[in-house]
């Protein structure tokens, strides 16, 4: 199709996940409750845009790394268990420095990831309340801020958002960090390249293991699961500051990670109100 003269069309986000969930859960409805229930001026909207926009793009480069360890390793297990990877030889044991690249790179973009993330309160809250340049240490510089900077009209919404995203996310947050520092700084020794082999043991096969009982393509699907999932909901409570005193934000279960539809719904007060009465149903304040 010819596009009219004059015109041009540019893709400003490409969303490579499957069901576009980054798109449809993080961008489109994030957006739209800010766009249509919020507050915010069209110039905090147009920031909030674009800060959500790059948030995007790096989980997007985290999803890539995951992928493409993924791809990389089954390559070599079918080469290992095959022809070998040296045709002639016994040579079957490979130290992958795709593998170890892949994974380097995935906790880079994860830190990277949270770096961004932090800065979306900034159009909502202000810069001056919320001046946070990096995620800091295992999100102890955020928890600050939500204690002791915000005025009071914000200390119940504060106070549920540290329940769910501090509360629910630390475990596996401080251990994620902990692993990007072994392997970027050195730290506890580091981590072995050659803990990224993946050989042939008789007629099994192994992979790199991040635990005797996980293998490290497993702990990076669970870590990206429970990233996207941080960051939705960081995103939503972010948003919930600045909510038009006519609606409510709620959460309505959480949907297994495929499912494009997003659990965080706006509805008014009235609903909530009687929402709220009903067994199973909490305030987060």
């Amino acid at each position: 199709m010819t596009e009219p003269s004059g015109f041009q069309v540019m893709q400003i986000f490409h969303d490579p996940t499957p069901n576009g969930l980054i798109n449809n859960r993080i961008v489109a409805s994030m957006l739209d409750i800010a766009t249509r229930y919020t507050t915010l001026t069209e110039q905090e909207k147009e920031h909030f845009m674009l800060i959500l926009l790059l948030v995007a793009r790096k989980m997007v480069s985290v999803w890539n790394h995951k992928e493409r360890y993924i791809i990389e390793q089954d390559r070599l297990i079918e080469v290992v268990s095959n022809e070998g990877l040296f045709p002639g030889t016994s040579v079957n044991l490979s130290l992958s420095q795709e593998l170890f690249s892949e994974f380097d790179e995935f906790l880079v973009q994860i830190k990277s990831t949270l770096d961004h993330l932090v800065k979306i309160p900034v159009p909502i809250l202000g810069k001056n309340i919320w001046s946070l340049r990096t995620f800091g240490s295992k999100g102890e510089e955020v928890l600050k801020v939500l204690r002791h900077n915000l005025p009071e009209q914000h200390k119940n919404t504060a106070i549920g958002f540290e329940k769910v995203i501090f509360d629910q996310h630390r475990p596996w947050l401080n251990q994620v960090i902990k692993l990007r520092d072994r392997v970027n700084h050195y730290l506890e020794g580091g981590i072995s390249t050659q803990a990224f082999t993946v050989y042939k043991a008789g007629e099994e096969i192994k992979v790199p293991m991040f635990t005797k009982e996980q293998t490290v393509a497993q702990l990076m699907a669970i870590v990206w699961q429970n990233l996207f999932v941080f960051v939705e909901d960081f995103i939503a409570l972010s948003i919930s500051f600045k909510l038009n005193p006519d609606f409510a934000l709620f959460f309505q279960g959480r949907p297994i990670l495929d499912t494009p539809e997003s659990p965080w719904k706006v509805t008014t007060q009235s609903i909530r109100e009687h929402m709220i009465t009903k067994p199973g149903w909490q305030k987060l304040e």
